[in-house]
């Protein structure tokens, strides 16, 4: 098992995700149970971040969430990190949980 996987993406960040995660669970990704779709809407990621527009003075955007298992961080930079969480160091599930968008120094959760 790869505890930690990051991988560049282009176009299409909903699938570079699966993969990512996938590979840090050393499962194929289609046997996995866990559908992105049950954890973040692949649409709205796919939209928020490819294809990706290079612009001068553009805020980066970072994308956090949780899934089978793994930590993962989707950025404006082109990359996807999914690392297997801790064992015991997942967090309580509050009302507040959702997708953690972070754009400059601001924070906006769903």
């Amino acid at each position: 098992m790869n505890t930690k996987v990051r991988r560049r993406f282009t176009d299409n960040p909903a699938v570079t995700v699966v993969e990512a995660v996938a590979e840090a669970n050393d499962v194929d990704p289609l046997e996995s149970d866990v559908r992105l779709y049950d954890v973040i809407d692949p649409d709205a990621l796919n939209r928020l971040f490819g294809p990706r527009r290079t612009t001068v003075g553009s805020p980066s955007v970072d994308v956090t969430f949780s899934m089978a298992g793994c930590d993962v961080s989707v950025s404006s930079d082109g990359m996807v990190v999914a690392k297997v969480a801790e064992t015991g160091s997942v967090p309580e599930r509050t009302e507040s949980d959702g997708v953690e968008l972070v754009e400059s120094d601001s924070v906006v959760s769903r």
